[in-house]
């Protein structure tokens, strides 16, 4: 046996590793757990800790990035980031002499098989948006009916996922899923499904536990959150940039439809159709026909002056009242002047998507040019550079979202099967992104085969 590890103060567990194997001893039933605080007047509904004080938190995110018009582009391009160029799977030792990780790529058929049933890729992408949306992922590792394997993995969505309140000893150790939350869903109508403590011998809850399905929360509680984590980007929402941000496309787009009503005022003297029709002939019309009259008129008027070729046309209408020896008023034609020179607004565009882009760690270059004059795209290395930054500032979260993958990995004992002939004994199976690694960056060579 090469190494023990006391796994905590209150002999929680012990875990020992003997080769390539985990041997695991067992909860010992007569010591405590380790306790965790328990969080006071915790907003709850029954068993059911509350996401929001309404418990629609997570569907109040997902409405506000449906109406954004960037917010889906930033996090479908990080999720793509955490994908990369695919996810591999390989073993992962260091080297005894210079201290170096090495990777070596592998592929196994009983493996491919494994992820293909389980849609692995669908998988990544969607707890990677789940990740960015809500900073809570809902992971399902479900065993098979010998209980000696985990045989799928499911990422639920967040909106559809409630954690318990904390038991006696401090844990989490439910979670109720619905999909009518906002129809008044509750616990007796929930599928439960006991939790994971994610934080505590995770490998050993899943060994020792007789369920069958768990959930795995992913999740960074920060600043005093105990059960779900909020959203780095979520400060946007609280501080008003977000409203910022949908009501300017709004506003231009009353200033457009003001700019298209109407621009000119006409005005007819009740002189001009005396003369056109006649004194007495006008004046024997009733209001009805006087109406109808006019209404001819300015439809005449209005077939000229839209016609394109009538463009420059010279527009003349004149008349002379011989008994008055005076011209006949005819037509007044005024503009109504639109003071708007176009562009409102764009600085303020800017600044709402330069705050957004910043809120996410993602670099405006990516995007190429934004809204307004003079704006430049960037050139394609600082495109190339800029993204693969983000992947590369991606990984704690990959490695976070890859966690019941792992699990997977080390319960089905996946190493055995891919362990090379050639390969040091301290390796162990290990999850990578293809274009994780950066080669030269002034070379333009930046992704790196990792495969060595």
């Amino acid at each position: 046996m090469s190494m023990v590890k006391h796994v905590d103060s209150y002999k929680k567990a012990m875990v020992a590793k003997s080769g390539d194997k985990f041997i695991s001893i067992n909860w010992d039933k007569n010591k405590e757990k380790l306790r965790q605080t328990l969080k006071k007047n915790p907003e709850k509904q029954g068993n059911i800790a509350l996401w929001g004080s309404d418990n629609l938190f997570p569907q109040t995110l997902a409405k506000i990035v449906e109406e954004s018009e960037i917010l889906p582009q930033i996090i479908d391009l990080k999720a793509k980031a955490i994908y990369s160029s695919g996810v591999v799977y390989g073993e992962e030792y260091v080297d005894e002499d210079d201290g170096q990780t090495h990777f070596v790529r592998r592929i196994h058929p009983d493996i491919e098989t494994d992820l293909e049933e389980d849609n692995f890729s669908q998988y990544v992408l969607k707890a990677a948006e789940e990740f960015y949306t809500y900073a809570n992922v809902f992971s399902q590792l479900s065993f098979n009916v010998p209980r000696n394997k985990i045989a799928h993995v499911h990422c639920h969505d967040a909106t559809e996922c409630r954690l318990s309140v904390q038991n006696t000893l401090g844990y989490i150790d439910k979670c109720y899923i619905n999909a009518n939350w906002e129809d008044g869903g509750n616990e007796n109508d929930s599928i439960t499904v006991e939790t994971l403590d994610p934080d505590q011998g995770v490998l050993e809850q899943l060994r020792s536990g007789k369920a069958y399905s768990y959930i795995l929360p992913i999740r960074t509680l920060r600043r005093g959150h105990k059960f779900y984590s909020a959203p780095l980007w979520d400060g946007l929402r609280t501080s008003g940039y977000l409203e910022l941000a949908n009501l300017i496309p709004k506003a231009k787009l009353d200033l457009m439809k003001q700019g298209m009503k109407v621009k000119w005022h006409v005005e007819i003297s009740e002189l001009y159709f005396e003369w056109k029709f006649g004194k007495g002939v006008w004046h024997g019309f009733t209001d009805e026909e006087k109406l109808e009259k006019r209404e001819e008129e300015l439809d005449a008027f209005d077939d000229v002056t839209s016609k394109s070729e009538n463009s420059n046309v010279l527009f003349t209408m004149f008349g002379w009242d011989e008994t008055r020896n005076a011209k006949i008023p005819g037509w007044e034609i005024h503009e109504i002047k639109n003071d708007q020179k176009g562009g409102e607004f764009i600085t303020d565009l800017q600044e709402v998507r330069a705050v957004t882009m910043q809120a996410h760690g993602v670099d405006p270059t990516i995007f190429g040019s934004g809204p307004g004059k003079d704006k430049t795209s960037g050139a394609g290395s600082d495109k190339r550079y800029a993204f693969n930054q983000l992947a590369i500032l991606a990984k704690p979260d990959f490695d976070q979202i890859m966690r019941p993958y792992r699990l997977k990995a080390a319960i089905n004992d996946w190493h055995q099967l891919i362990k090379g002939k050639n390969t040091p004994e301290n390796s162990r199976f290990a999850w990578r992104t293809e274009n994780y690694r950066i080669a030269t960056l002034d070379t333009g060579a930046e992704i790196k085969n990792v495969q060595e």
